[in-house]
């Protein structure tokens, strides 16, 4: 309904008001004057009249002040009526929220009024006019900060979804009922399955039903809130059918409506792949593909086992094959050539073998056969038949044609009481019986203990209780070469070698008089363990007295198993509070050669640790020339630190011109693949000019320092 017009509602008050004044004014002043002037003169006729007269003026009188007070009331109220006029525009201004405008509007109220309510109503109107004004200033700023506060929630939700996404993680949401809710690209890539094919479907459709009953299983006690989170290593078929290894954790999504589970799996095919490569490398020979000394051993124990159990005659073939003959008879022969030649011989000898036997290669020239329950026509037959494929191969060079010559040990066991490291002796023997014959003729022979070989056997039973012995009585020790740095003279580290003290002299015995009998006897890793501890504890205890120092050691290849070697390092290096960075850890060069794949994954494992690795006795088993120049390969294939010159090219440096052209060849070699050089066998000051002019780093050698207990210093 309308508002009245105020300037209408004035009129009529002002003349109601007006009319009421004169009438009041007119009646009370004429019943004042008459009645006061009768009083006075009498009520006469003359009186009567000039009474008249009086009331005449007094009526004009009461017109004109009527008429004034009617003029004044009219002017407050017209004001009045302005005032609320604007007071009523105004209101739709304040509800239209135009605060600008409400307030020109009641600063056009220019004059003062007496209406006290009027002002009131002014300075509530402003006071409504200003907090309203602050309130929606007040929600428009919230509105742009929760504008604002949304985008940037849009945008980080807009990352967060792709980088879910695009995460190379599966990631996936499970519901109550098992159903997948979400699955990121990652998860399509390496299933092969689309999103919208699988969401809503249930999530055991992902997993074996082996995998599934594990995977649900804790999905069900996260649900009962049993566990926070739970792990398992799954395999899938991946969208090329290929099995897939992968490695998930689950946990539940901190949502209780919803009440999901997530699950991210990271895939660890390649991780697996690598592990289960290195521990096939550790029970294999990486060349050829067969067993290696160590998977060699076990079988053997277990083959002696049966034999003896069940009273069968079981033989042992140790078949050797003399390489380095080849070199001495064709220099144009190479290490590749001889590796192919090898992986032939390897081949020739599994097609010959029954499939109850074990094919094995030993070393860098050795084969040996384990076959169970033979007789000795059935032996003989096979083992000439052996004789006859070997014959039909040959090592072929640019120059020559070379026949293949194998030299066989043969010996059935059991054996009285051998065990399998004398048996292994045995046919060791036995084979280099065979080669006496002629060396370059291939033959067999089957072992008889005669004169000769009960002196060889003797001695080798001797060492082996002897090396039990120091083993057990803790006599092995470490002796400590120095390493000195060319460029200062300073000494920065140092090479322990082996030694075994002797009961009755007390003589320090160097490892050459007894290290190839330990080998053969499987007892190496033993004393290497025993080694390196002794050597992380030395370089623990020189902490005290001197400045970070570098040890080496140098390893056998029984010890170059990562299953083993790993956990053994980093247990020493927690125990002792070492920097890998102090230990360099030394491989020959022919291990290196003949184990090149291996080396490479143990390696790049160990070096996680910050341990280093040096080549040593780089150049000793050189294949292309006299000077061995086929292993600079090394410093490519192998992720190597140092590199150790042999001591037979340094001894006579100075006055030897081939060996002058293989150790600079090396320095520039080493320098382009980033590996620093030592030089072994530094016996005087020439020499080391020579070795630093031509950018060697380090050198050790008699000249700078014999091996010792104790560690010699610049001092």
């Amino acid at each position: 309904m309308a508002l009245m017009n105020p300037h209408k509602v004035a009129g009529i008050a002002i003349n109601k008001v007006a009319m009421l004044i004169g009438a009041l004014v007119f009646i009370g002043t004429t019943i004042v004057v008459a009645i006061s002037w009768g009083l006075i003169n009498g009520f006469t006729g003359l009186v009567v009249s000039q009474t008249l007269m009086v009331l005449l003026m007094i009526l004009v009188f009461s017109l004109v002040i009527g008429i004034a007070v009617t003029m004044l009331l009219k002017t407050k109220l017209s004001r009045l009526g302005a005032q609320l006029h604007i007071i009523n525009e105004t209101l739709p201004l304040l509800i239209a929220k135009r605060y600008e405008k409400v307030d020109e509007q009641l600063h056009a109220i220019a004059e003062p009024t007496d209406a006290e309510e009027i002002v009131q109503i002014c300075e509530q109107m402003q006071k409504l006019a200003v907090s309203t004004a602050s309130i929606d200033e007040q929600a428009a700023r919230r509105v742009r900060d929760c504008y604002s506060q949304t985008d940037t929630l849009r945008h980080e939700l807009e990352h967060i979804r792709r980088l879910i996404s695009n995460a190379q993680m599966l990631i996936m949401t499970v519901s109550p009922r098992m159903e997948i809710v979400f699955f990121n690209r990652y998860a399509e890539k390496i299933t092969g399955v689309a999103a919208d094919e699988i969401v809503n479907i249930g999530a055991g459709n992902l997993f074996s039903s082996t995998d599934w009953r594990e995977t649900e299983r804790h999905y069900q006690a996260l649900l009962a809130g049993q566990i926070k989170m739970a792990n398992q290593e799954t395999e899938i078929i991946d969208g090329d059918g290929r099995i897939r290894n992968i490695w998930w954790l689950h946990s539940l999504l901190d949502d209780p409506e919803t009440q999901q589970i997530l699950s991210v799996g990271h895939d660890i095919s390649e991780e697996k792949s690598v592990e289960k490569r290195v521990v096939w490398l550790s029970n294999h020979d990486a060349l050829t593909g067969l067993v290696n000394a160590v998977k060699f051993q076990e079988a053997f124990v277990e083959s002696l086992n049966n034999a003896q159990r069940y009273e069968k005659q079981h033989t042992l073939q140790y078949l050797h094959f003399d390489f380095a003959m080849y070199q001495k008879l064709d220099s144009h022969l190479t290490q590749q050539m001889t590796d192919e030649m090898r992986v032939a011989i390897a081949e020739a000898l599994k097609q010959l073998i029954r499939q109850t036997d074990t094919l094995a290669r030993i070393n860098e020239h050795d084969f040996a056969i384990l076959q169970p329950e033979t007789t000795d026509e059935g032996r003989q037959q096979f083992t000439e038949k052996l004789l006859s494929r070997m014959a039909e191969l040959s090592l072929t060079t640019p120059k020559k044609n070379l026949p293949i010559c194998v030299h066989i040990g043969v010996i059935d066991y059991p054996y009285e009481k051998a065990d399998t490291s004398e048996l292994f002796a045995f046919a060791e023997l036995a084979a280099v019986r065979s080669k006496h014959q002629d060396p370059k003729t291939s033959a067999y022979h089957v072992f008889e203990p005669n004169a000769q070989t009960a002196d060889e056997l003797k001695n080798r039973v001797f060492w082996k209780k002897r090396i039990n012995s120091a083993l057990e009585k803790e006599q092995f020790v470490v002796h400590y070469q120095p390493i000195m740095a060319l460029d200062s003279k300073r000494i920065v580290g140092y090479e322990g070698f082996l030694r075994l003290l002797d009961d009755e002299s007390g003589e320090a015995l160097p490892a050459g008089k007894f290290i190839e009998i330990a080998e053969k006897q499987g007892l190496v890793e033993q004393i290497d363990q025993l080694v390196l501890k002794q050597m992380f504890a030395m370089a623990a205890a020189s902490r005290e007295t001197m400045s970070q120092q570098l040890f080496a050691i140098n390893l056998s290849k029984m010890s170059l198993e990562p299953n083993k070697l790993l956990p053994l390092l980093k247990k020493l290096l927690s125990h002792f509070k070492l920097s890998g960075r102090q230990i360099i850890l030394e491989v020959s060069e022919d291990v290196a050669i003949a184990q090149t794949d291996a080396l490479k994954l143990l390696m790049t494992a160990v070096k996680q640790l910050d341990i280093r690795f040096t080549i040593d006795d780089f150049g000793f088993d050189g294949t292309l020339s006299k000077y061995g120049f086929s292993s600079f390969s090394l410093l490519q294939q192998l992720p190597i630190d140092f590199v150790k010159i042999n001591a037979r090219f340094v001894r006579d440096l100075h006055n030897n011109s081939h060996d002058q052209l293989f150790v600079k060849a090396l320095a520039e070699a080493a320098q382009l693949q980033g590996v620093k050089t030592i030089a072994a066998g530094v016996e005087n000051d020439d020499v080391i000019d020579l070795l630093k002019s031509y950018g060697i780093d380090y050198a050790q050698g008699y000249f700078i320092g014999h091996p010792s207990a104790n560690l010699q210093t610049d001092d």
